[in-house]
């Protein structure tokens, strides 16, 4: 897909400031065109979208994140400070919608 010209979006935590980095540089490293999104979202909103995508896995028999995984996975997340989303050319959006 490198040289195809389509866009490729994932959708990954990179929870880590060191996660965060060592992605940035092996998208640096293998020349890939790349844009970073951190979006800002309260835990109240992410909470009540985990909550619609759990009904939605139940629904379609998929992966389902637990109460217990989605705290422990937001326990582990380090916000990058203004520096980091500069290094990064990271884009953030505020995304408070319900």
């Amino acid at each position: 897909m490198r040289n195809s010209g389509t866009f490729v979006v994932l959708d990954i935590s990179l929870a880590t400031r060191a996660d965060r980095l060592k992605y940035f540089e092996r998208c640096k490293s293998e020349n890939l065109a790349y844009q970073f999104h951190y979006v800002m979202a309260s835990l109240e909103l992410r909470k009540a979208q985990g909550i619609r995508r759990k009904q939605h896995a139940i629904a379609q028999r998929g992966y389902v994140v637990s109460t217990e995984m989605f705290e422990y996975t937001n326990s582990l997340f380090e916000i990058p400070d203004s520096e980091e989303l500069e290094t990064l050319r990271a884009m953030a959006i505020c995304n408070e919608e319900t």
